[in-house]
């Protein structure tokens, strides 16, 4: 469990990031949409999840989340007017178009971690927000994106500040095998690694 800590706190303070209210004239958000994947979700010795979600459609709209991973259910949610939990499901009311509903974990108790799906009737358009908090005093936050889902992804990696992580994420009902493959600016190989990922779960 320490390894685990450790990287969501490394996560954690490495990928914050700034989050701007646009103004009213602003063009629309091209994030909308009907079906979100959150590949990482945390709460508990420190850490809380902020899930902001926003109704851009014309008419009322209805989102189900689903959460899946250890020690997390919906219940790990601070009460909310809009929101109706049931086990490892919540799902969230926004009765007219530009609705919002911010759902905030307790971060109380053990850590608990895994993924969100976030499925709505209309577009709606949903951020996420991690932070680690030490006596209510906020030590580090990242912005988290809706992901897609993918067999091969490519991405740049920042000069290392410190611990770095990778989340993987497997929604599927079969067991996943990653493998990690690491270059330098050159494009030479400098080393790699394997990942297992059971069905349904998250891996760091």
């Amino acid at each position: 469990m320490g390894n685990i800590i450790t990287a969501l706190r490394g996560l954690a303070l490495t990928a914050f990031t700034m989050l701007a209210v646009p103004p009213a004239a602003a063009v629309p958000d091209e994030s909308a949409d009907t079906e979100h994947f959150f590949p990482l979700i945390a709460n508990g010795d420190g850490f809380q999840t902020r899930l902001f979600v926003t109704n851009v459609s014309d008419a009322g709209n209805q989102c189900t989340l689903a959460l899946r991973g250890s020690d997390l259910d919906a219940g790990i949610f601070q009460a909310h007017a809009a929101v109706t939990t049931s086990g490892a499901e919540a799902t969230i009311d926004l009765p007219e178009s530009g609705a919002d509903a911010t759902l905030i974990s307790t971060g109380a108790g053990a850590l608990g971690f895994g993924y969100a799906k976030l499925d709505c009737a209309e577009p709606a358009v949903v951020r996420m927000l991690l932070s680690l908090e030490n006596g209510g005093v906020p030590l580090s936050m990242a912005t988290l994106e809706s992901a897609s889902a993918g067999v091969k992804f490519q991405f740049p990696a920042l000069p290392r500040f410190g611990d770095l992580a990778m989340v993987f994420s497997n929604d599927s009902g079969l067991d996943a095998s990653c493998a990690a493959e690491y270059e330098d600016e050159t494009g030479a190989s400098v080393g790699g690694g394997n990942i297992a990922v059971p069905a349904q779960s998250t891996a760091l």
